[in-house]
């Protein structure tokens, strides 16, 4: 995984930014769109920022423990 701590620092934000951003998106379809499209929608989210954090940000805080966000335990 990404061993350079300035670079992992850089990836947990911004992932962490584009994770915000996915969870918005969630409430603009809850807001906007039928019953059944939110549902299919809010699961794909989930699944995309349960990969994000599994495949990428734990791995990135397994070697750099102190970057990892209070929030995130």
């Amino acid at each position: 995984m990404i061993t350079d701590k300035k670079t992992a620092k850089q990836v947990s934000r911004l992932l962490l930014h584009c994770c915000s951003d996915l969870d918005q998106s969630v409430s603009l379809v809850m807001e906007y769109c039928d019953k059944e499209e939110f549902q299919e929608y809010r699961k794909t989210m989930g699944d995309v920022m349960g990969i994000l954090y599994q495949d990428i940000l734990a791995p990135i805080y397994k070697l750099h423990p102190e970057l990892k966000l209070d929030e995130l335990d």
